[in-house]
């Protein structure tokens, strides 16, 4: 489990990292949560510039923090900045009948 769905309010993010598993990020936009591993495809760097902070200032895209790529939060498709076109690595994520987050698998 990664946390209560409810948890993660419209516009923002959640990270998550493990023991033995690539670490992950949760966001919600327009009303849906997506997931994805938080590794900018770049560099390889996580995208937070602190705990938790994925979305760019306009509020519209996710950033990394590294060399302020954006992404759509929907796609993970890179719209700007050094990888142009490529995508984030989604991670497969359902929530339950309790309203929990789970991690189902890493994809990609």
């Amino acid at each position: 489990m990664l946390c209560r769905a409810d948890e993660i309010a419209e516009g923002k993010g959640r990270g998550f990292e493990f023991r033995h598993h690539d670490p992950v990020f949760v966001v919600r936009w327009r009303g849906a949560l997506y997931a994805y591993r938080n590794f900018c495809p770049h560099q390889g760097t996580t995208l937070d510039w602190k705990p938790d902070a994925f979305f760019a200032p306009d509020g519209q895209h996710l950033m990394c923090a590294t060399h302020a790529a954006w992404f759509d939060p929907d796609t993970g498709l890179c719209v700007g900045g050094p990888c142009l076109g490529a995508h984030l690595k989604p991670a497969a994520i359902a929530v339950d009948e309790d309203g929990m987050v789970r991690l189902e698998k890493l994809m990609g």
